[in-house]
């Protein structure tokens, strides 16, 4: 019998895999990217260093940085393993964000965009295209729906309070921000996150299960 959404949620066979399911869709917009790519803009503004390269220049360095990340994930996303890319790309993440935060400190534009295209490069390549692959090998249609939700929710609270972060903490203070999340992603994952790839379908879909 097909189980029910309580039982997806709470039940003692379901709720592992559909938890960390929805954390890591959770964890995947708490990296910034939306913020980050969707305000590039009037990021490069409020930071207010021209540097070596216009504002539209710097734009083309997000653009580009967002396709090479994915031209990338065809080769992260089949030769390393799901543990591997996932905390990997989050420990990476962590450590551009925080430069990208230093660099802004320090008033050096150039950097700044170069750290910040290095991230989006390793968000791209790792958990944002690795979170599907996972959520289909260990979740169910379900808890497939409900990452989709958490993914949309955090989002959308995102594109209506990006500005007003900005304007509190400044945009370096929302990159060290971003940086520290990335810390708590990491470590949860560490001790709860369990491997997936080269598993057969039947075990994928057992791995959280008592």
């Amino acid at each position: 019998m097909k189980p029910d959404v309580k039982s997806i949620l709470f039940s003692e066979e379901f709720r592992s895999a559909t938890w960390i399911c929805i954390s890591i869709a959770a964890y995947n917009m708490m990296s910034g990217i939306h913020i980050i790519s969707a305000n590039s803009t009037k990021i490069f503004d409020k930071i207010g260093e021209e540097g070596t390269y216009t504002t539209s220049q710097k734009n083309y360095f997000v653009g580009i940085s967002g396709f090479l990340g994915a031209f990338l994930s065809n080769f992260t996303v089949a030769f390393l393993t799901r543990r591997t890319l996932l905390i990997g790309g989050h420990i990476l993440m962590c450590v551009f964000l925080l430069m990208t935060a230093i660099f802004i400190v320090q008033k050096n534009p150039d950097a700044t965009i170069y750290s910040m295209s290095a991230f989006i490069i390793c968000y791209q390549s790792s958990t944002g295209s690795l979170l599907w692959v996972y959520v289909s090998d260990v979740g169910t249609a379900t808890a497939f729906g409900f990452s989709l939700f958490t993914l949309m929710l955090v989002l959308s609270l995102q594109t209506v309070s990006a500005l007003s972060i900005m304007n509190w903490c400044g945009v370096d203070g929302m990159f060290f921000g971003f940086s520290a999340f990335q810390m708590i992603t990491v470590t949860h994952l560490y001790f709860y996150m369990k491997e997936s790839k080269g598993l057969p379908e039947e075990e994928k879909k057992s791995l959280y299960k008592p």
